[in-house]
């Protein structure tokens, strides 16, 4: 009777989810917090003490952008797949606006020179500016849908905007001005990512898919400077404002960050960071934290990077980054926790502290490191059992219908198999005898 009432139940531990990896453009800082989503939800941490403060949740489909206004920093606005747009009180945890917008919105930023004004790039190839207080939406361009990327406002020069596209077009609108400049690549590579120089009226730093980057003058809509292509991929580029042509990349395939000036075409040094590839960055928004930058990583971490000493100051546990479907306790050690997950993991946890102990990926093709496997090999977890006693074995069964065994201990995948055809196995039991 006390155990339904409730009177007994209360919280002792959390493990929040990881940053979702649908969609890059999910994080963002105000001068004392930063947050992050996950697939539903949005995760506010104090910078101070980087404790979590609150969890904002309110959409129904998986969240596809956020951006955090910088002149009130108590709205942030986020959009969902369903198309559906809120902007959000922080302090309150209440969305004071709701927007159905015609698609999905693939980014969305903040007009730093307009407290109640933000650009929208929207899946259908729309690019949308939004008055929340006017209740405007008007289109500012239509480029063809699946093709304009991102959009980014020019830092220090009013009404400015730039569109990066997939078909690897750069299109700079200037509000109040009929026509726009077009600047095509040679190649038609997709546009990665791109980021106005604060130093500069004109200059525009752009990334590509295959690694490549280059530096224009929208007014004279030439090629200032190109530089070594990138093996590993450019995901995300950013200027540092203290030294004039300093800039960084990251990519999402190796844990390292490169440090850059636009006079030399080859980095000037690289630093290792973390254990996987990266989502996203940003410089943290904040007077009282400068020279930080906020990280988010493949792994579902996210963290705080200082550019003055060369570390992370924090870092989030690598949570599961899409819905888990089941835990279960170790026999032989009750402080060992397994959760096993849509993101295509079994992952492994102390109870006491919540700390990470392993992140075991389905989809290896060998056997061996448990701990490597493609996207494109991620199958979905349902289900897990631990072998009976200290034995460190741990089985889970995926939606292929395939049996996968790991040692916990070692982190290395034994055995995969298919007992049967190739339909989802849900649950799973190992035989205690």
């Amino acid at each position: 009777e006390r155990f339904r009432k409730g009177s007994n139940m209360r919280q002792i531990r959390l493990t929040p989810s990881g940053c979702q990896i649908w969609h890059k453009n999910v994080i963002g800082s105000s001068n004392d917090k930063f947050a992050f989503c996950s697939t539903l939800a949005i995760y506010v941490y104090n910078l101070a003490d980087y404790s979590m403060e609150k969890i904002i949740a309110g959409h129904e489909s998986t969240i596809s952008a956020m951006a955090w206004n910088q002149q009130d920093q108590n709205l942030l606005a986020t959009g969902s797949i369903d198309g559906n747009f809120y902007i959000w009180q922080v302090d309150a945890e209440d969305p004071f606006m709701h927007v159905a917008l015609p698609d999905l919105a693939v980014m969305m930023n903040w007009n730093p020179f307009d407290v109640q004004s933000l650009v929208l790039v929207l899946e259908n190839g729309e690019v949308r500016l939004l008055n929340y207080k006017q209740k405007k939406l008007d289109k500012l361009a239509s480029l063809g849908k699946g093709n304009p990327k991102l959009a980014r406002w020019h830092p220090t020069t009013p009404n400015k905007i730039a569109v990066g596209c997939n078909d690897g077009v750069l299109h700079i609108y200037t509000l109040g001005k009929s026509k726009s400049v077009k600047i095509p690549t040679k190649h038609k590579i997709p546009v990665e990512d791109l980021q106005w120089d604060p130093l500069s009226s004109n200059y525009i730093l752009v990334s590509y898919k295959d690694g490549s980057m280059s530096l224009f003058d929208t007014d004279t809509e030439k090629e200032m400077q190109s530089f070594e292509r990138q093996g590993a991929g450019v995901k995300c580029i950013l200027w540092i404002k203290k030294q004039p042509g300093d800039f960084i990349t990251v990519s999402d395939r190796i844990a390292a960050i490169k440090f850059w000036n636009v006079s030399s075409k080859a980095p000037r040094k690289t630093v290792k960071v973390g254990a996987s590839g990266f989502k996203d960055i940003s410089i943290l928004n904040s007077v009282d934290y400068p020279d930080r930058m906020l990280c988010a990583f493949k792994s579902g971490s996210v963290g705080i990077y200082n550019l003055i000493t060369n570390k992370m100051d924090f870092m989030t546990e690598p949570g599961h980054t899409e819905t888990a479907f089941d835990i279960k306790f170790k026999p032989g050690n009750s402080n060992i926790l397994a959760s096993a997950s849509y993101d295509g993991t079994v992952k492994l946890w102390d109870v006491a502290s919540m700390k990470n102990l392993a992140t075991l990926k389905a989809g290896a093709t060998t056997l061996g490191n448990a701990s490597i496997a493609s996207s494109e090999d991620r199958e979905v977890v349902y289900g897990c059992s631990w072998a009976p006693g200290d034995d460190p074995r741990i089985m889970g069964v995926t939606v292929r219908g395939e049996v996968i065994v790991w040692d916990s201990e070692k982190n290395r995948l034994l055995n995969n198999f298919q007992p049967g055809y190739s339909v989802p196995i849900y649950r799973c039991d190992w035989n205690p005898h």
